[in-house]
């Protein structure tokens, strides 16, 4: 089936109507008795302890991968296949794509692999919560009995320009809490992707997100994907009242992210890491002595030599190799362990003894 055969082509906003002026609410209090007898419909996890029904804010630094990501998550809830390790409660998707084109979807979903489904539906015109966004969306969940999930990519856009001088807090706040309220009126799950700001040293990731602290204060959950410059793993951090379990790792290959195995991702990094390469490669050269000793700067020498830059000052040099005594030891039988003293040289440095292999 075509991209554009699923394409929803409009959306039909509702005009507001006039209300009354209301009175002050009475408040008609439950018990706790009712309250333990009342039974509740169990709650709908769309992505499993992570996505629930309700409003989740997907935050993440520009061009890290997002929309690669919401895609990804869109087609395995439309299949009801497992995505990051997860399992997925299927049903229609809505995809309100407003930054991309019908024709880049086409391409991605090629790139993906993804098989057109009818249960994924995309929107590309962008819609601002003023402009009847919730409206729109409700006459959509009305449509398909089987809604699990709307992603809305991005925020900002479905916001659309702040009023002069208002209140950040306020304005974001009240931006999420009709769409939390249709979110949960239906059980479904809304994906609200966004960016994150330009800080970097805080003691809370969750201050990195774009905007004022109301857009978390009103999301059930939010989810945090970040990556420092030069390293191809995402660490994924989330929290919420509803979702379970710790923190993740991922990495992004052929156009998807794929969750990182830790033991894994340990191995990968052991055998990548310079200082081992620079070690491993100490004891093979020359001699077949099963100890060998050495001190921080011949090392550091001999590791830039062979092209292993693990540091120049000494310090530099035992900071890069102390880490992975353990696991030079239990993968390729090489204890290493520092010395205060090289015998018959000047300086500390690490005595290295072959225990097996």
């Amino acid at each position: 089936m075509a991209l554009n055969e699923f394409i929803t082509n409009d959306f039909k906003v509702n005009e507001a109507k006039p209300t009354a002026p209301a009175g002050p609410p009475a408040i008609d209090a439950m018990n706790a008795v009712d309250l333990a007898n009342t039974e509740f419909m169990p709650l709908v996890e769309v992505v499993k302890g992570l996505i629930v029904e309700g409003c989740t804010l997907f935050a993440g630094a520009s061009k890290i991968g997002k929309s690669w990501g919401m895609l990804q998550l869109g087609a395995a809830v439309a299949a009801g296949e497992p995505v990051w390790g997860r399992a997925t409660t299927k049903g229609a998707v809505l995809y309100l794509a407003f930054e991309d084109s019908a024709r880049r979807l086409q391409y991605r979903l090629n790139q993906m692999g993804i098989e057109p489904n009818e249960n994924l539906n995309f929107y590309t015109k962008a819609i601002t919560l003023a402009g009847g966004l919730v409206n729109a969306l409700e006459e959509w969940i009305q449509a398909h009995a089987n809604a699990r999930l709307v992603i809305v990519d991005t925020l900002q856009k479905a916001r659309g320009p702040a009023p002069a001088r208002a209140n950040a807090y306020a304005i974001d706040y009240e931006f999420i809490s009709p769409l939390k309220a249709l979110a949960d009126k239906y059980h479904v799950a809304v994906v609200l992707v966004h960016h994150l700001n330009k800080l970097r040293d805080v003691e809370d990731p969750f201050d990195r997100i774009s905007g004022s602290t109301g857009l978390m204060g009103a999301a059930d959950t939010t989810i945090l994907i970040t990556r420092n410059r030069g390293e191809e793993t995402a660490k994924v951090t989330f929290t919420g009242r509803d979702v379970w379990g710790d923190d993740f790792e991922m990495r992004f290959e052929n156009c998807r992210w794929h969750v990182c195995d830790p033991a894994a991702l340990a191995r990968e990094r052991y055998e990548n890491a310079a200082a081992v390469k620079a070690v491993k490669l100490y004891m093979a050269q020359g001699s077949f002595d099963p100890i060998r000793r050495v001190t921080f700067d011949d090392l550091g020498r001999f590791a830039s030599e062979n092209s292993l830059y693990i540091g120049i000052r000494p310090q530099e040099v035992r900071k890069a190799v102390e880490p992975f005594a353990e696991p030079l030891e239990r993968y390729d039988g090489i204890r290493v362990e520092y010395c205060e003293r090289v015998s018959g040289k000047s300086g500390r440095g690490f005595t290295m003894r072959r225990v097996r292999g």
